[in-house]
């Protein structure tokens, strides 16, 4: 993808296999980091099946382009790849990675002696409730 350089190895892959998420940087945006969530389709035999899964994918990142959080992602932009057609597709939401993400601080400070405060863990919690109440009330109100 141009304006984009993509780590080659996703740090997440769902269940089943269709969401894959890469780190990534945005050659546009000065190296800016990102995260890619690729969904993917392989040809279905069953059109209906296949226009409603990426129906689905479609929504979800129209749903994140609505939540304009501190603490949630913001999505940059979606990309429909149709390179590998007709036998594979992908839809791509780009996404600006988070300055201060919660689980790699929590990471980092288990391996300090005083990983964290009581009060530590509850403003990290207060964090992410808040932007999934905030994303809650967006995405709802469709």
């Amino acid at each position: 993808m141009e304006d984009y350089s993509l780590e080659p190895r996703p740090f997440y892959i769902s269940d089943d296999n269709s969401v894959w998420l890469f780190k990534g940087s945005s050659t546009a945006r000065n190296g800016a980091e990102i995260v890619a969530k690729r969904h993917e389709f392989l040809l279905l035999r069953d059109k209906d099946q296949f226009s409603k899964r990426l129906n689905e994918a479609l929504n979800v990142g129209l749903a994140q382009a609505r939540v304009d959080h501190p603490h949630s992602c913001k999505l940059l932009e979606i990309r429909l790849d149709i390179s590998g057609a007709p036998e594979q597709y992908f839809v791509y939401h780009i996404l600006e990675a988070l300055k201060n993400n919660v689980w790699q601080e929590v990471e980092q400070r288990k391996k300090r002696p005083n990983p964290c405060s009581e009060l530590e863990m509850w403003d990290f919690l207060e964090q992410t409730t808040s932007a999934l109440s905030f994303a809650h009330d967006k995405v709802t109100d469709i």
